[in-house]
């Protein structure tokens, strides 16, 4: 089957590679019929994504004009990736996805990016979590449900980005008890507030892991806790748009999901998982 819509997309407004209209275009080309771009959000202290308050309303004019020249073609959405640490005005985006990139350390008022490079990920384990690997991994999760009870997002960000610095297990092994009772919990307490878990390829084109996030084990909770699910790219660039999909539906499928969520001409909308 094909998965005929993206929702989490990035363009030239924060850190993509192509324009908001050249993602539209090649949209149209692989037979989309929605599309849903998600700038991150103005996040001042991180100075790779140095967004400011101007380029957030330029966003928002080129979306709103792109849904009006594209609208007899494409079902375009405006939406934006929701930081832990940012603020916007929902009121001005059509939804949601809520994520966290960085940890604050509190005694120096840094933020620290954990999906960024190693070394990043080392200066925060040892700077803000003294060495204390797990206290980190909670911290991380914690801030993700303290994010999905305050701002209720549509969609939970790929939820363990944790692993993109981990790669061979090099800061905590993933098959640790102790990792995994901290993640399925945090699947739990999101659960019981709702929205729709990301299955995020975009780990996978950038070649820092060999499966999307969440991970299967994460992806087998959520199955049994009745939450839903929704296949991205986290797109950014043209090529990317629906990378993996297929994959990401047979990995679906064998866990036991029937179905996903994907943007279609009226939001999001279930699409059964058929061969």
């Amino acid at each position: 089957m094909l998965l005929r819509s993206n929702a989490h997309t990035h363009t030239t407004f924060c850190d993509g590679k192509n324009t908001p209209e050249e993602m539209v275009q090649g949209a149209l080309a692989k037979g989309f019929v929605a599309l849903g771009f998600t700038m991150h959000s103005d996040s001042p202290f991180d100075p790779h994504y140095s967004i400011t308050p101007q380029t957030v309303q330029a966003y928002l004019q080129e979306i709103r004009r792109l849904k009006e020249v594209y609208r007899d073609q494409i079902a375009i959405y405006l939406g934006v990736e929701k930081d832990f640490y940012s603020h916007i005005d929902r009121q001005e985006y059509d939804y949601i996805i809520g994520s966290n990139h960085y940890m604050l350390d509190p005694e120096t008022g840094i933020y620290h990016i954990i999906d960024w490079m190693p070394p990043e990920f080392e200066a925060c384990l040892q700077q803000t979590f003294h060495g204390d690997v797990m206290a980190l991994v909670q911290a991380y999760y914690d801030n993700i449900v303290q994010l999905v009870r305050q701002e209720r997002p549509e969609v939970i960000g790929h939820l363990d980005l944790l692993r993109r610095c981990n790669a061979r297990g090099h800061f905590f092994d993933e098959e640790d008890p102790a990792y995994r009772r901290i993640a399925l919990d945090a699947v739990d307490r999101i659960a019981a507030v709702g929205g729709i878990f990301e299955v995020n390829t975009g780990g996978v084109y950038g070649g820092y892991l060999d499966t999307p996030y969440p991970s299967a084990f994460l992806l087998r909770h959520i199955l049994e806790v009745g939450a839903k699910v929704t296949v991205t790219s986290d797109s950014h660039c043209v090529d990317s748009l629906d990378f993996y999909f297929p994959q990401a539906v047979q990995l679906l499928r064998k866990i036991g999901f029937s179905s996903v969520e994907m943007l279609g001409q009226h939001g999001f909308e279930t699409v059964p998982l058929t061969e």
